[in-house]
């Protein structure tokens, strides 16, 4: 049997600032080379923001956080099109943020670490599978 080495070296984790402090953050700290979180630019200025999990993984350089102004080519030009974009949808927009609304009510009190987690290769059994 040939076994073919299919290991990705970075995770960018989306659509959360924290990552949760739970058995698949510790799973993919332990699998991929680099772990990255997408992070607004006043965290880099005022890390107090982050949750103590996020802070401690980001001090000991376990999770690098990522400014995508930073990292894209024409950060400008790509948000003036995603606000383009964003105003010629306004009423799915609207929709949208109302049925998360209605979510969030619903959910209120539950913990960070019902979130959404994308694309692991952990066997079925290991992933989390909690709505956002």
């Amino acid at each position: 049997m040939k076994i073919i080495d299919q290991k990705m070296n970075s995770l960018l984790y989306y659509p959360y600032i924290n990552l949760p402090q739970n058995d698949w953050t510790i799973r993919a700290l332990l699998y991929y080379d680099n772990v990255n979180a997408i992070v607004p630019t006043q965290y880099f200025y005022e890390p107090e923001h982050y949750n103590p999990f996020m802070r401690e993984a980001i001090m000991n350089e376990l999770i690098t956080p990522i400014n995508p102004m930073d990292v894209l080519n024409n950060p400008y030009e790509v948000s003036l099109r995603f606000i383009e974009y964003l105003s010629a949808r306004k009423s799915v927009i609207e929709r949208r943020r109302s049925f998360f609304s209605n979510q969030a009510h619903q959910n209120k009190g539950r913990t960070n670490e019902s979130c959404c987690h994308h694309n692991l290769p952990f066997p079925d059994s290991t992933r989390t599978n909690n709505k956002a």
